[in-house]
């Protein structure tokens, strides 16, 4: 079997990816609408790692991007309401910062 050349920015986005766990999203909004609610954030300084974000209501996830591009979301709020609103930045082997929560 032939193998191919390596892909260096494969190889060095897998080297960035093994070195931890992303740094937090910094800046964290809520803006409450009716019957949902929109979140915003500030990437964090160091951007290593950061392939996208998480936002979890009350402990579940309730929505995710791998975009590191994004920076807000407006998701539905459930009946009754939430508690905790948190975000996390994500990396693309499943990694995840520790919350920032609102």
């Amino acid at each position: 079997m032939k193998m191919g050349r390596p892909n260096w920015m494969e190889l060095n986005r897998l080297r960035y990816a093994y070195q931890g766990i992303p740094a937090q999203p910094r800046d964290v909004r809520a803006t409450p609408g009716s019957l949902e609610i929109t979140v915003s954030w500030e990437a964090p300084a160091d951007l290593r790692g950061v392939d996208g974000f998480a936002l979890d209501l009350d402990g579940t996830r309730v929505w995710s991007t791998h975009d590191p591009s994004v920076r807000t979301t407006t998701i539905k709020t459930p009946e009754g309401g939430y508690r905790r609103i948190e975000v996390r930045t994500l990396n693309w082997v499943g990694r995840q910062s520790l919350p920032t929560q609102v």
